[in-house]
This record gives C-alpha cells, sequence and structure tokens, in this order.
C-alpha cells in the first residue's frame, strides 16, 4: 500500500513539473513574441511615415515639373510659368485664416497683405474687416500704394450656408471694385482651399467641401486668363476623394506650418512673365 502511495506522489510531482515547465515555456514565447510584434509595428509605422513623406514630395516635385494651366500657343494669353521670389515684392494678399497663415509662413516676405481669420468675402467691403497686423480696412490698404499682382483666396467660412449665387454676386463685385482702385494690378484668383473629410463629417453646418469645389468651378469659369487669373492651389493640398488631404491639415481646416511652403512653390511656378 506504501509503495503504491508513493508511486502516486511520484507520478503527480512529475505532473505539476511538466505543467510549470509548458507555463514557462508558453510565457517565454509570448515574451518573445510580444518583442517581435513590437518591431514590426513600430517597422510598419516608420514605412507609413515614409509613405506619407514620399507622397509629399511627389506632389512637390509634380508641382514644379508641371506644365503651366495657361498656354499662348492655344489661347494667345500669356503663359504661366516659373518666377523669382522678387516676383511677389510687388504683390498684395487677400483672403482669410488660411492667408493669415501664409503671412506667418510662407516664403513671401516682402509682400503685402490684408488677412483676418473668419472672414468671409463680404467683409471685404459690405462689412469691412480689419487686418490682423495693420488695423486698416481693405480700402485703407488698396489706397496705400499700387500693387502689380492681387491674390485672392476667400470663401471656405460661408460655403455651407451662403448660398452660391450670393457668394458669386458678393465676390465679383468685391472684384469690381478692386480693379477700380488698382486698374493695373493683375488679379489671381486661387482656388479655395477645401476641408478634410473628417472636418466635414464633424461639422457638416458650417464645412461643406462638395461646396468649395462648386465655387472653385464657378470662380474658374469667370477668369478671363489675362485680367483675373485662376490658380489651382488646392490641386497641390488634395486627396484622391477631393478633400484637403488630412497630411496637410492637423484640424482639418489649416495647412500645417511646414506645408505653407508647397503653396509658395506652386505660386513660384505659376506666374506671369514679367515685362
Amino acid at each position: 500500500m506504501k509503495k503504491k502511495i508513493k508511486v502516486i506522489l511520484i507520478a503527480l510531482l512529475i505532473t505539476v513539473l511538466l505543467e510549470l515547465i509548458a507555463l514557462v515555456g508558453f510565457k517565454a514565447y509570448q515574451i518573445i513574441n510580444a518583442s517581435l510584434n513590437q518591431d514590426v509595428s513600430e517597422d510598419t509605422k516608420d514605412e507609413t511615415k515614409d509613405k506619407k513623406e514620399d507622397g509629399k514630395n511627389d506632389k512637390s516635385s509634380a508641382l514644379i515639373s508641371s506644365t503651366p494651366a495657361t498656354s499662348s500657343s492655344v489661347t494667345g494669353e500669356p503663359e504661366l510659368g516659373p518666377v523669382d521670389i522678387s516676383y511677389f515684392d510687388d504683390a498684395l494678399f487677400l483672403g482669410d485664416s488660411r492667408t493669415v497663415g501664409l503671412r506667418a509662413f510662407g516664403s513671401f516676405t516682402n509682400s503685402s497683405y490684408f488677412a483676418k481669420t473668419g472672414i468671409s468675402v463680404n467683409s471685404f467691403f459690405i462689412y469691412p474687416a480689419l487686418d490682423e497686423e495693420t488695423g486698416l480696412t481693405l480700402t485703407q490698404t488698396l489706397l496705400q500704394r499700387q500693387y502689380k499682382k492681387i491674390y485672392i483666396m476667400i470663401g471656405v467660412n460661408d460655403a455651407a450656408i451662403v448660398p452660391i449665387e450670393d457668394f458669386e454676386a458678393q465676390f465679383f463685385d468685391a472684384i469690381r471694385q478692386i480693379q477700380e482702385l488698382q486698374p493695373n494690378a493683375v488679379i489671381y484668383i486661387q482656388s479655395i482651399l477645401g476641408v478634410t473629410k473628417n472636418k466635414e463629417l464633424g461639422d457638416p453646418y458650417h464645412y461643406n467641401n462638395a461646396s468649395v469645389l462648386a465655387r472653385n468651378e464657378l470662380l474658374k469659369s469667370r477668369c478671363d486668363g489675362k485680367s483675373l487669373i485662376y490658380l489651382d492651389v488646392f490641386s497641390v493640398f488634395s486627396d484622391y476623394e477631393g478633400y484637403l488631404d488630412s497630411l496637410y491639415s492637423n484640424d482639418g481646416l489649416h495647412l500645417n506650418s511646414s506645408d505653407y511652403a508647397a503653396w509658395c512653390d506652386y505660386l513660384l511656378a505659376h506666374g506671369l512673365p514679367v515685362e
């Protein structure tokens, strides 16, 4: 009887030892596997980051080498092409918070600006706003000196609310008043930058990307390529669905500070020849 009990105890002990060995082995496997997965995850993150940077670089490269949108051989209008940064020394930029960002983070430090966060096109003349730095109205800004080029980007702040017919009437009435005060300036109408898909989904009452695209088509149709020149700036920053690419915007509305360089690069590649 004692011998039988002894055999049973030895068997139980062996069983316990085998279970402990198996448990230790499984834990070791989990630790090694987790370590390997972490390494793979980090590699994946790095690869994703590299792809994003490559995407930005590809757009920038295409921007510099792209064929100008206006061809003199076809339309008889001046051809757009690369210009020096000094080209913008006698330029005035008009717009909302995107233009505020261009003044803060862009390359055109010798240019003049009229920019105010949150404004719509009716803030130019109907309900005059004040520039954030100078404290001047647009009328006062336009009376200070004569400019050779005027760049305008406006319209995202009311795209979801104001009917496109009202936007058109207000926009081109503002253009008429600008031309009266600046008869010798070429006016560049820049396409409105849209918003990211998440921005639109998060606040559809205030932001409607489709409405931005419709306004851009309207603006393009009203430009003659001479006194009014359309510039498709948004194409630099749009994704495959036609939204503002989230690569370029942390908040879904404004460009990242480092990405204003791509806007400047586009403008540098699309100027009129200096006479």
